[in-house]
């Protein structure tokens, strides 16, 4: 009985929103404390932007033991996410998102942003998992030569945020794989 409102569309949409709200809360708090503050203001108002536009559809944090630490401390032991299975620099933390046919990994540090387009046979990795291998959460990319060719390949590197370079550049592949518009405005930082 408990679980009747999970047969109910418009309960599932309210729950999975909510979730997803605080999937990404969790790892932009837990990040706060492990990262450089210049890195992320520009990031959370991005991502944040993403989510206020209602294209998340559903999102997972992978984090290693310091941010497993902090994100029981913060939000309590019996918090959900998935670990890295395999060496990363402490700290370092990935932000898994649903959004229409892509999958988007947002490492935290200088990692980069990598998505992967379903409609290419682009195959990212699965959320919910317990464990990942910090390998299948990133793009091989070696031959990419300029930061356009990275972005058409679904690879962002952060660099530019305070002139907005690499907001434009990921704003502009979304447009055009997922049909999701987003202006420079919604993703400023103020």
């Amino acid at each position: 009985q408990e679980h009747r409102w999970t047969a109910c569309p418009i309960s599932r949409q309210i729950a999975r929103r909510w979730l997803t709200e605080l999937t990404l809360r969790q790892f932009l708090d837990v990040v706060d404390r492990v990262a450089a503050e210049n890195q992320w203001k520009y990031r959370r108002a991005f991502w944040n932007a993403l989510w206020e536009k209602d294209a998340v559809d559903a999102a997972w944090v992978i984090f290693e033991s310091h941010g497993a630490h902090e994100a029981r401390r913060m939000f309590g032991e019996e918090i959900e996410f998935g670990r890295f299975d395999g060496p990363v620099q402490p700290g370092h933390a990935v932000l898994l998102m649903k959004i229409g046919r892509l999958t988007v990994a947002e490492w935290s540090h200088a990692s980069p942003c990598t998505v992967w387009d379903a409609a290419r046979d682009e195959h990212g990795p699965p959320l919910y998992r317990a464990l990942y291998p910090p390998e299948t959460l990133k793009k091989p990319h070696l031959a990419a030569t300029s930061e356009d060719d990275l972005a058409g390949r679904g690879v962002f590197y952060h660099r530019g945020s305070a002139s907005y370079a690499w907001q434009e550049r990921i704003a502009d592949f979304l447009r055009r794989h997922a049909r999701v518009n987003l202006t420079r405005n919604s993703y400023w930082v103020r």
